[in-house]
């Protein structure tokens, strides 16, 4: 099964004693976002991290975690379920989005094919588990 996904981010600095707090939203409109863009490098071709052309955020994939383990990955207009490019991940679909700096929102539309696929996003500041949705 592969997951395609599309990520968009916004970043604000904000103070260290800052609190985090995870609101769910179906309507990307709710934010004020700025679309990432990556070099198209087709479908999963590598295992290293996937930088965005502005450098604001990694999308790096957890190679060799679940059953069947997570493999490569890469971003390429892989299907017609989403308009534009796609974030294309084969195995389990493990994968860490990293910020180059705090992040105050962020959205991703994603299409899942599968019948049953269950999935958790967790949050973290650093190594600290902020939260999941």
């Amino acid at each position: 099964m592969k997951h395609f996904v599309k990520v968009f981010l916004i970043t604000f600095l904000y103070s260290s004693t800052s609190s985090a707090v995870i609101i769910q939203s179906a309507d990307v409109l709710d934010f004020n976002l700025t679309a990432q863009t990556f070099n198209d490098i087709g479908c999963c071709p590598t295992n290293s991290a996937l930088v965005s052309l502005s450098g604001d955020l990694s999308v790096d994939n957890a190679q060799g975690v679940g059953s069947p383990a997570t493999g490569t990955h890469g971003y390429t207009n892989f299907t017609s379920a989403l308009a534009g490019a796609e974030y294309v991940l084969n195995g389990d679909e493990n994968f860490d989005l990293i910020f180059t700096s705090p992040a105050m929102a962020f959205a991703m539309n994603y299409s899942d094919t599968s019948v049953a696929s269950i999935f958790t996003l967790k949050f973290f500041e650093g190594v600290t588990n902020i939260g999941s949705t």
